[in-house]
């Protein structure tokens, strides 16, 4: 290596890093786009108009080595610097033009986040919800973009990460929740060895799903009817509530009636050396359980455990002991507080896309001088 060359400019450090998995040292313009936008998020034509800069004759970061193909200056080792900007670095001055050129380059990771915005998840301690947050977060410019965002009046950075946390205290909620349930079954199936399902993944493929489809059935009905209560919150009008309210809320009330009447269509049975509790038969279209349903599948041996068990499980869901229907009365209400805060983000969110340039410190451009 001949001179040391202290990179500072996001946009210049990501094309160089774009060489970094390349097959030697060239790369094709095109090429340096691509990988470019796909490390920074940056327009097409700032990166196109930065590979220009970098292979001017004053610069020569990149050789041109024919028509539309690049390497890397070999005399030159890049130094990345301001990776991150701390309060004790010296202030600089941002020209309001860095600052519209930056925050266009930030509005795509905003319009990514409220598209990936995660729900909070109703049911099961899905991965759906982490894999949301890290479509959210992924982009490389993300953490820069919350440090503006804090900025302003929205304080998105903060709620997003209350966000986040109250949907933790949630799983650990339902698990808890399910839990009980689990236990109750145990002790009225005492002398059972029972694997319990933990979502409907697992449905078919272990010894009790009866504990979660209590859990789900409930959580289901009772979170449709407080949502569809929201919605229609303020309709007083006689008309517009049957018009309007009762449709929707019944599909939700009658859920529960249509899980207790499938449970007394359900039977004991024998098959392949297992003693079932669940349906003899397919049961199409209904939901949320469209295919033959088992509660308990035990060994053909536990079949006297599993008939006297029977009916004290069924009464657990007619009359629903207040040591479950609190906690699940709990879980819903924590779900509509977290469905207001998500629609609180997104609309913080939506508002900043108008913003013509972010304030306050940056990651990339600097601390702002202070007057």
């Amino acid at each position: 290596m001949g001179k040391k060359v202290e990179i500072y400019n996001s946009v210049e450090k990501a094309i160089i890093q774009s060489f970094e998995a390349a097959d030697g040292r060239k790369l094709t313009r095109k090429a340096i786009i691509q990988k470019a936008m796909s490390i920074i998020g940056s327009k097409e034509s700032t990166i196109a108009k930065r590979i220009d800069k970098m292979s001017n004759e004053s610069y020569r970061y990149l050789i041109k080595v024919q028509r539309g193909i690049y390497e890397l200056n070999p005399e030159i080792e890049f130094i990345f610097k301001r990776e991150p900007i701390t309060h004790n670095e010296q202030s600089t001055i941002i020209s309001p033009r860095s600052r519209e050129e930056h925050t266009e380059d930030l509005k795509p990771i905003i319009e990514n986040w409220i598209e990936n915005f995660p729900e909070p998840p109703a049911y099961e301690n899905s991965v759906e919800f982490s894999q949301k947050v890290e479509k959210c977060e992924g982009f490389p410019l993300f953490k820069d973009l919350l440090i503006h965002l804090s900025s302003t009046d929205y304080d998105i950075d903060q709620k997003w990460k209350k966000y986040k946390k109250d949907v933790d205290e949630l799983e650990r909620d339902k698990g808890a929740a399910l839990k009980l349930i689990e236990k109750i079954i145990s002790e009225i199936f005492l002398g059972l060895k029972l694997t319990f399902v933990k979502r409907d993944t697992e449905l078919g493929d272990f010894d009790c799903a009866y504990a979660y489809m209590i859990y789900k059935n409930l959580i289901y009905a009772r979170l449709g009817k407080a949502r569809v209560d929201k919605k229609y919150g303020d309709i007083f009008d006689e008309d517009e509530y049957y018009d309007k309210y009762r449709p929707e809320i019944e599909e939700f009330l009658g859920e529960l009636e249509t899980f207790k009447d499938r449970l007394k269509e359900m039977v004991i049975f024998m098959e392949n050396h297992s003693a079932i509790w669940g349906d003899y038969d397919v049961i199409p279209n209904r939901y949320p359980y469209p295919d033959r349903l088992e509660c308990i599948r035990v060994p053909e041996k536990d079949m006297e455990i599993l008939k006297k068990g029977k009916d004290r499980a069924i009464l657990l869901y007619y009359k629903l002991p207040k040591e479950i229907d609190t906690p699940v009365n709990e879980i819903v209400e924590h779900i509509i507080r977290l469905d207001d805060e998500r629609e609180a983000i997104i609309e913080g969110l939506r508002d900043s896309l108008y913003c013509k340039s972010f304030l306050g410190e940056c990651k990339y451009l600097g601390v702002p001088a202070t007057k």
